[in-house]
């Protein structure tokens, strides 16, 4: 179900990204999303957050019906999910041409998380894998500081009033099945486990 969950996340996004151009909104955005989550055997439900960047904490606005204009970047952030089980996408997407240096600044920063992706493998201490992405941001100048997680993974994602928040901290994860090469996070109330 995380193979088809994850693949959903990223025909969905092709969907989504598809519509963020001038003079669309990012709720047509976020109802490609849900439309394409559906469509494509998804359960229905809320599709992530989708805000066009405009301000620090952009990532984590509400929708708005403000026209897009080109320069705008549009953050979008996908987890669908079946039957509990659930994929999470995240990308920007420039509407109308990239400002100069944002490709570059998408390209280094691929570069570190193809590094710290890397490095999630049976065994790794999480606040390692965190400080590779964390630590290259902050190197190669990308950003002043960075407040936020980093690894965001596949899991069994409860209903959102249901969700407990987690800290990592030196969680090790530990191969349970050889059936997957992809490491997911499953989180309950009261302990960590990993799965593949």
């Amino acid at each position: 179900m995380l193979g088809k969950a994850a693949a959903i996340a990223d025909e969905a996004l092709r969907h989504a990204a598809a519509v963020c151009r001038a003079g669309t909104n990012q709720r047509e955005a976020a109802r490609i999303a849900v439309d394409a989550f559906v469509a494509l055997g998804a359960d229905p439900g809320p599709p992530g957050p989708i805000t066009a960047g405009r301000g620090w904490d952009f990532l984590h606005s509400h929708l708005e019906d403000a026209a897009l204009t080109d320069g705008d970047i549009v953050h979008i952030e996908l987890t669908p999910r079946i039957a509990g089980y659930s994929a999470r996408t995240m990308r920007c997407v420039a509407v109308g041409t990239p400002a100069p240096g944002l490709l570059d600044a998408g390209k280094r920063l691929a570069e570190i998380q193809d590094r710290q992706i890397a490095a999630m493998r049976p065994g790794a201490v999480a606040r390692e894998v965190d400080a590779i992405l964390r630590d290259g941001v902050l190197r190669v100048g990308l950003r002043d500081s960075y407040d936020n997680i980093t690894g965001y993974t596949l899991g069994c994602m409860p209903p959102p009033d249901r969700a407990r928040v987690i800290s990592l901290g030196s969680f090790t994860p530990r191969p349970i099945g050889q059936s997957s090469r992809a490491w997911c996070s499953i989180c309950t109330p009261r302990r960590r486990r990993v799965a593949q």
